[in-house]
């Protein structure tokens, strides 16, 4: 079983870490919470978010 780790695999977690960096940095949870943006069970609204900006980049 190979070991190494694709560009791609690399791409997306570069990709992931700058989404997450931006979203700490610009405190879009906050932002979310204040709109009183909510769900009852699941994923936070921000991880949520932070899914759609990763599947446009």
């Amino acid at each position: 079983m190979s070991k190494i780790i694709s560009q791609n695999e690399l791409d997306t977690k570069q990709i992931t870490d700058s989404i997450k960096i931006f979203f700490n940095k610009f405190h879009v949870s906050a932002i979310l919470k204040s709109s009183n943006v909510k769900k009852l069970k699941g994923e936070s609204p921000s991880n949520i978010l932070m899914y759609a900006f990763s599947l446009v980049f």
